[in-house]
């Protein structure tokens, strides 16, 4: 770490922190978010799975943790309430529709953080297939408390 944080120049670097706070934050939303929706949630394999989500997610703050203080930089505080859905299937489409909205500055980020550091930008590239298969779980959960539901206009 000491090696990059020597051969960034100062510029390169706040950039590089800054990215990676974009990433803690989210990251710490999603989980306070999917641990909060889990406690509500009526099917126990549903809770289950979005437990293990968030502490997969969980996973990803403390490693975005260490890059950033590995940088010197200091960890964002996140100032984050889940919103409340009337059930099961609002909340789990309150996720969804997050991961959605926030995709295209995703790949951005994800393309600055190569550019800036490769190695750091392929762990952000394995976040991010791993956040594809947790989207597709989410979907998967949404059918099946609601049959009717139509999330491939979610896609």
């Amino acid at each position: 770490m000491d090696s990059l944080r020597e051969y960034l120049n100062p510029d390169k670097q706040k950039d590089l922190l800054e990215t990676l706070s974009q990433e803690y934050i989210e990251k710490s939303e999603n989980v306070l978010k999917l641990t909060d929706y889990a406690a509500t949630m009526v099917y126990p394999q549903f809770r289950d799975k979005l437990l293990r989500i968030a502490n997969e997610e969980q996973d990803y703050v403390h490693r975005l943790a260490k890059h950033i203080t590995a940088l010197g930089g200091e960890l964002p505080q996140t100032n984050f309430s889940p919103r409340p859905g009337k059930n099961a299937w609002e909340r789990l489409l309150t996720v969804l529709e997050k991961k959605q909205r926030h995709a295209s500055d995703r790949i951005a980020r994800l393309v600055q953080l190569e550019r800036i550091d490769p190695k750091f930008g392929e762990e952000l590239r394995r976040m991010r297939q791993e956040e594809e298969i947790h989207r597709r779980e989410i979907q998967a959960m949404m059918m099946r408390s609601d049959p009717q539901a139509d999330v491939n206009s979610l896609s």
